[in-house]
């Protein structure tokens, strides 16, 4: 089973813009004013310039799928053509996944992997991983049914342990 989450690009668009606007709006009182403090501001401008571009990039550009297969579970980034895995994982080494509100004080202290593609998700999960003596956690936009059946996949792979 494969999903692909659809990015957001509606709010990714306008925070960038607003980014994009206050950094102009920085550089206009730069040139309007002068001294020292039209130099704060011309410097300033960068900030919010170089945000917006980082936003851009990670969630304009990105794209993840997530993958059940008979062993393990996979997730694929992909970059314009070029696609590479950047999570494996066997199911006996995920302990639980549960959505992000019933997660938070779990989360605090573990290692995080984000592989969402919405800035600003309405829903969201978080998968608990045990490595070793590392407990980490990642943090996914799959649908119901692709929960359901990595549930179960987990409950079947932890029975048969």
């Amino acid at each position: 089973m494969k999903y692909t989450p659809r990015p957001d690009t509606k709010a990714l668009k306008t925070i960038v813009v607003l980014l994009s606007l206050c950094s102009l709006v920085f550089i206009g009182f730069g040139l309007a004013i002068g001294g020292f403090s039209a130099d704060v501001l011309r410097a300033l401008a960068i900030v919010p310039f170089c945000t917006a571009m980082l936003l851009t990039i990670r969630f304009g550009l990105y794209s993840y799928t997530y993958v059940l297969e008979d062993f393990e579970f996979i997730i694929t980034q992909k970059i314009g053509n070029k696609t590479r895995t950047v999570c494996r994982l066997y199911y006996t080494d995920i302990t639980e996944i549960i959505a992000y509100d019933k997660a938070k004080d779990k989360i605090k202290g573990r290692k995080k992997y984000d592989y969402r593609v919405k800035i600003l998700p309405q829903k969201f999960y978080c998968l608990f991983y045990e490595i070793g003596n590392e407990n980490e956690v990642i943090l996914l936009e799959p649908d119901e049914n692709f929960v359901n059946a990595l549930s179960k996949y987990i409950q079947d792979d932890i029975l048969n342990d």
